[in-house]
């Protein structure tokens, strides 16, 4: 009986060890993906900065004129439909 209960108490303890290992190599992995992802997160950062710089300067530049343009396009359209009823009376 008496050595059952020793290899029952190695078993926990080997298991106990194990579990440690386990964790600490865990850890490890974690810490090294962290640092490798980290420059990433900041690239990615950057270029979304980039991207949102670019798109304000685009719709400074291009798409708010073309907006302008096609509303004076359009009153000038509903000014003249209205000169034209008013000429059919």
């Amino acid at each position: 009986m008496e050595f059952v209960a020793l290899i029952r108490d190695l078993a926990i303890i080997l298991l106990a060890i194990l579990a440690i290992v386990q964790i600490t190599l865990l850890l490890l992995v974690t810490i090294v993906l962290w640092k490798a992802v980290k420059p990433l997160t900041q690239t990615a950062q950057s270029t979304l900065k980039n991207v949102e710089a670019t798109t304000h300067m685009m719709a400074d530049t291009a798409v708010n004129p073309i907006i302008r343009m096609a509303g004076m396009a359009a009153g000038a359209k509903a000014v003249m439909a209205a000169l034209a009823k008013r000429g059919k009376r």
